[in-house]
């Protein structure tokens, strides 16, 4: 399954010989043959990698990772990767030919570093309102090629966007093409770009830096990203292509019960995550598109949105009665706090504390706070907190530096805390998130805690009753069951038949009915990958013949 489809999941070698996909948050290479796909040793990192480039001579190969925010070098037949630099996770990148890196920085504009490492220099800034995406050095090394787009309360519309080129001497900027993204100069004088899901192409001249003629559509149907302007194709010099077809991943939601049967619901683009469903069983609330949406379980696949404004919105909870969203946005001035709205979408959101990184869960209806957690650094040194909306209090609950707690459940009878933290690995510093394994302590807490999982577990779930309690690791359900009288006892953890579903690094994307008899989950369809061969030659036919 591609990982990180918010960026580049895919990349063509310079001879059109193989290319290579971000599958399972690592590198795979695969032959253009019939020949399977081969994980390339050394990229395989948890926290996810993203945006892979080939080297001019096709020897080499860049890529952002997660784990410690920098791009990495490493051999295509894999080994240690040797970092280049710090950076965000890129909004595009290029491999020119003079062996250097020009990446795209969203709001902070366009990087360039050379493949060998050093300090990135700084070549397109860009405005307040403005993102930069997907940079390449046109030929002669004397402009950069890429998309502006504007930043909105919502979602950035990439359609929307332009495609300009900028002068690396004077500064200078123009606009080429009105309307699209992710625009790529090929070889053979044509500039190939996104808009509305489709792939077209235009004649570029290089000297003059203008399109020619009008552009032509040379794919109906290709995958794009939504929160980047990416497009999900690549090229060959040789001239092969290769893309991912259909607009948006799909993902199947469905309700399995605890011996794997499996109820499809409905299907939502893999852009939708963190389902979580209302009090009463009736409802659940998802984001995506930086918003939150909510649906009938019924008519899952007919969304009504609750809220716009802010490019990072997300993580929803039901408040305990099931009359309020609390969810995550950086709507006032960039920084991530907790709002709440009402679920029937009268009213406007209300602030409820900042900073904060994501609301967790609501015990009960008669319960006057939520649990939430903090991120002191940016390096996932998250922590426990809980908020009552009335008292307008934030209380810290657990706080272990440095390392993560997260994934706060409260038991059915509120006196017990489930959580998930990686403090006991010593990879749990400078961003690296380290393995997690599920605790439980008395709430209010006494000292006394319990180490449920040995193995590795994340996301905590308490049955209804109290008597169980759920969690997941690697794509797998497990129970364990659970007394609390006389005292606290647990059992070996036991594997579920429920696996395959989707789950990324940390958000719980699965969620319990209020009866504790089914599992609401996402599972991804079956991505595919098209490769069209001689495509420069079907293009030139296209132009001559309209």
């Amino acid at each position: 399954q591609f990982t990180d489809s918010g960026r580049q999941v895919i990349a063509m070698s310079p001879d059109g010989t193989r290319f290579v996909y971000v599958a399972n948050n690592q590198l795979y290479v695969k032959a253009t043959s019939d020949a399977p796909p081969i994980v390339i040793p050394g990229t395989a990192i948890a926290q996810g990698v993203s945006n892979p480039v080939f080297s001019p001579d096709g020897r080499s190969l860049a890529f952002w990772s997660a784990a410690d925010h920098t791009l990495k070098r490493i051999a295509l037949a894999g080994g240690t990767p040797v970092t280049i630099c710090q950076a965000d996770d890129p909004f595009g990148m290029s491999w020119g030919p003079d062996d250097e890196i020009v990446f795209g920085q969203g709001a902070k504009g366009i990087m360039r570093v050379s493949a060998n490492g050093g300090g990135p220099e700084t070549i397109v800034t860009v405005k307040g309102d403005e993102l930069a995406h997907g940079p390449q050095i046109l030929p002669g090394a004397e402009a950069v090629l890429f998309t502006i787009a504007l930043r909105t309360a919502g979602a950035t519309d990439w359609d929307k966007a332009q495609i300009v080129v900028q002068s690396l001497s004077s500064g200078v900027r123009k606009k080429v093409i009105e309307a699209g993204s992710d625009a790529r100069y090929m070889p053979n004088g044509h500039i190939v770009y996104a808009l509305a899901g489709r792939l077209l192409a235009v004649r570029f001249d290089l000297q003059r830096l203008e399109t020619m003629g009008r552009a032509l559509p040379i794919i109906d149907e290709v995958r794009t990203a939504g929160v980047t302007g990416t497009a999900q194709f690549s090229f060959s010099s040789a001239g092969s292509l290769v893309y991912v077809p259909g607009r948006h991943a799909q993902n199947q939601f469905a309700l399995v019960d605890r011996n794997g049967g499996r109820k499809t619901i409905g299907f939502l683009p893999d852009s939708f995550n963190n389902p979580r469903i209302s009090p009463d069983g009736k409802q659940v609330a998802v984001d995506g598109e930086n918003s939150i949406w909510i649906a009938e379980l019924s008519k899952i696949s007919s969304l009504r949105r609750l809220t716009t404004g802010g490019n990072q919105t997300s993580w929803p909870i039901w408040n305990g009665d099931g009359t309020r969203i609390v969810f995550t946005s950086d709507r006032n001035g960039g920084e991530r706090a907790l709002f709440w709205v009402r679920a029937d979408g009268t009213g406007e959101a209300e602030l409820l504390v900042k900073p904060a990184r994501a609301p967790e869960f609501w015990p009960s209806p008669t319960n006057p706070w939520f649990s939430y957690i903090t991120v002191k650094d940016g390096k996932g040194n998250f922590d426990i907190w809980t908020y009552s909306p009335a008292g307008k209090k934030a209380v810290p609950v657990i706080e272990t530096t440095p390392s993560a707690q997260l994934g706060s459940r409260f038991s059915p009878d509120v006196k017990w805390l489930a959580y998930q933290s990686n403090e006991m690995d010593r990879a749990a510093v400078d961003g690296q998130l380290g393995q997690f394994q599920v605790f439980v302590e008395p709430f209010p807490r006494t000292g006394a805690r319990f180490q449920i999982t040995t193995q590795g577990g994340n996301r905590p779930l308490w049955s209804p009753n109290g008597r169980e309690l759920f969690y997941d690791d690697g794509e797998r359900l497990y129970s364990v069951a659970v007394r609390t009288q006389p005292t606290f006892t647990f059992s070996e953890p036991m594997a579920l038949p429920i696996t395959g579903f989707a789950q990324p690094v940390l958000r719980r994307n699965y969620d319990l009915m209020p009866d504790g008899k089914q599992f609401l989950m996402m599972f991804h369809t079956a991505p595919q990958v098209d490769i069209v061969s001689n495509w420069f030659e079907e293009l030139e036919r296209r132009v001559q013949s309209q």
